[in-house]
């Protein structure tokens, strides 16, 4: 069983997932070992108490993370070798960037070798770093020490308010009765009006739905993986594994036992379908101080009918509070981007607003390819703050995917997008600086986006994530919708 993450998990992440330290990690399903990378270089942040930890490394993270998001990684369409992969292993300490007076060439923040040789870094360059025992041990500590504090902004309210605005007004899936249906099986649709026997409730019988479970919860759990060892749990919830939801005990290391327990497809395993997981989330608020990580094949399931909330920490450390990928050294990954295949997110509130706002955190950085989704999720970031850069969702590459259902309050970017072969529908945006990004994309189809009281509505800008990255072939059609009292509504430059 692989051990609990936060602590011994010592990897570079790609998307936001910095852990404890860092580390190489075998995961051929049967057995996992990790150890210490050294570059001789110790971190000043293991000195001083938990909160001062945590501030040295927050002003540490606003550099890192600004240069990672503004250095967008493309997609590479194999695996490095591992000869060249293990040559280029080494520590990139988060104290490297603690000083953003010091003149720390690109080849110190990027330590692919002893030499420190950049002429290697190539025109798409990473900031790689990793976080400390201390730190991750620190954020924790502080974010149980320091109740949460209430929010002055009813989130919630806006984004239920802001999707009953723009509703479409009818069901989609309500089915015609059977007079109305012709011969050749085909739906006969009247001129005007309603017909009379349209399988849908009318107006006076609709009523609050009284407080449930949601039944795949208590249902009998008779799944299996045919390839997995035998007593492989498919079916994980959090609260087994030490989870809360209480929203003042820190979750962090509880959600990622729930999504590694079972030797499952992490390091070194690159892609499995032998291992599958649901991780289910009860009701409840579910707070985090460090990045979440979704390992390959895994679904995130909240209860539909009391959607869980994620709550990330004022100490949180890291770039994305969900993560989908994990970068071991400066050139190697877990996964493959455009192979990052079968996971989805359903059914959450991610709330990032009491996280720092100048270190670029993103509730989700969603780097996948085909049978990816994430739908059903709300995102709640600081509104009409100067200077904020909380984003819902960061997506620098990959291959595939879907995304439906999502609605964005608050923050500088509501989802900063970088992928190919792309689905979305009824994407929502509120209140943000700018409601979508765009920054490189191929063959993407955006149906039903709505965007109020954004300063941007929609920002296609090629070469936004670097000289490689072009926005060529971008379909946005069936609705769209956009108020906005603070113009320029629409921007594009390709």
């Amino acid at each position: 069983m692989l051990r609990p993450l936060v602590g011994v998990l010592c990897l570079f992440f790609l998307f936001g997932w910095l852990p404890g330290i860092s580390a190489s990690q075998h995961g051929h399903h049967t057995h996992h070992h990790l150890y210490r990378r050294h570059n001789g270089t110790e971190s000043a942040e293991s000195d001083g108490s938990a909160k001062h930890v945590v501030e040295e490394a927050l002003k540490a993270l606003r550099i890192a993370n600004k240069l990672r998001v503004e250095n967008s990684q493309f997609n590479k369409w194999e695996f490095q070798d591992s000869t060249s992969q293990d040559k280029g292993l080494t520590d990139v300490p988060l104290s490297d960037y603690s000083d953003s007076t010091k003149n720390v060439s690109l080849a110190q923040l990027n330590r692919r070798s002893s030499t420190n040789d950049s002429s290697s870094l190539g025109s798409n360059p990473k900031y790689g770093y990793t976080l400390s025992p201390a730190i991750v041990k620190a954020a924790k500590e502080v974010a149980e020490s320091e109740k949460p504090t209430p929010s002055d902004i009813d989130y919630a309210s806006i984004a239920s308010k802001i999707r009953a605005k723009w509703s479409a007004g009818t069901n989609d899936t309500n089915a015609m009765v059977q007079k109305l249906s012709r011969s050749n099986g085909l739906d006969q649709y009247t001129s005007s009006g309603q017909p009379d026997g349209l399988q849908e409730p009318t107006e006076e019988g609709v009523s609050k739905r009284d407080t449930s479970s949601y039944w795949m919860a208590s249902v009998e759990k008779n799944g299996a993986s045919p390839y997995a060892a035998f007593g492989y749990k498919i079916w994980r919830n959090v609260m087994d594994y030490g989870a809360k939801g209480d929203g003042v005990t820190d979750d962090t290391a509880a959600i990622n036992r729930a999504i590694s327990d079972g030797n499952r497809c992490g390091a070194d395993c690159k892609s499995s379908t032998r291992y599958p997981a649901v991780v289910w989330f009860p009701s409840g608020t579910y707070l985090v101080s460090s990045p979440v990580i979704q390992y390959y094949n895994t679904q995130l399931l909240g209860d539909p009918t009391n959607l869980p909330t994620i709550l990330a920490a004022s100490s949180f450390v890291g770039l994305g509070v969900i993560t989908s990928d994990v970068y071991v050294g400066d050139s190697e990954e877990w996964y493959l981007n455009t192979n990052n295949f079968l996971r989805s997110i359903r059914n959450f509130k991610m709330d990032i607003t009491r996280t720092d706002q100048s270190a670029y955190v993103c509730a989700i950085h969603w780097q996948v390819a085909q049978g990816t989704s994430l739908e059903n999720i709300e995102f709640y970031m600081l509104q009409n703050v100067e200077g904020n850069t909380q984003q819902g969702v960061y997506m620098e590459n990959g291959s595939g995917g879907f995304l439906a259902d999502l609605t964005f309050v608050g923050g500088n970017f509501g989802a900063y997008f970088g992928n190919q072969q792309f689905t979305t529908s009824h994407l929502v945006f509120v209140n943000c600086k700018t409601a979508l990004q765009v920054h490189w994309d191929w063959a993407w189809t955006m149906q039903d986006v709505v965007i109020e009281s954004c300063g941007t509505g929609i920002l296609l800008t090629g070469g936004a994530g670097g000289a490689a990255s072009t926005v060529p072939n971008t379909s946005i059609s069936d609705r769209v919708k956009l108020s906005t009292s603070r113009p320029p509504v629409l921007k594009a430059t390709v």
